[in-house]
C-alpha cells in the first residue's frame, strides 16, 4: 500500500500500512544426536476467528539450533515476527518553539 498523506492547517501527517503474508507455520531444526539426525521443532499459529487466512505458508529457518529447547524459541519468535502488523505513523505537528 503506497503512503497516504493526510494535511491539516496545524502540522502533516502520514500513515503506511505495509501488506505481509500471513505465516501459519514455522519449521526450526536441532540435531538429534540419541538418533543421529536432524529433528523439526514446529511452532504453528491459529488465525482468530473470522479470519480470513487461507492457506499453509510454512517459513523454514535456514540454519540449524543447538538445543530443542533453542529451536523452540527461535520459531516461536519468527512467527509472531512474521505475523506482526507491520505499519508506521510520522507526525510534524507546528506549534510556538
Amino acid at each position: 500500500m503506497p503512503p497516504v498523506s493526510i494535511t491539516s492547517g496545524v502540522g502533516h501527517c502520514s500513515y503506511q500500512l505495509n501488506e505481509r503474508q500471513d505465516y501459519s507455520k514455522v519449521i526450526a531444526y536441532w540435531p538429534d544426536l540419541i538418533n543421529a539426525e536432524y529433528s523439526e521443532e514446529t511452532e504453528e499459529y491459529t488465525p482468530p476467528l473470522g479470519s480470513t487466512s487461507s492457506g499453509e505458508n510454512v517459513h523454514r529457518l535456514p540454519h540449524p539450533y543447538n538445543t530443542q529447547e533453542e529451536a523452540k524459541a527461535a520459531a516461536k519468535s519468527k512467527l509472531d515476527e512474521l505475523n506482526r502488523g507491520d505499519a508506521s505513523l510520522n507526525m510534524t505537528l507546528l506549534g510556538n518553539a
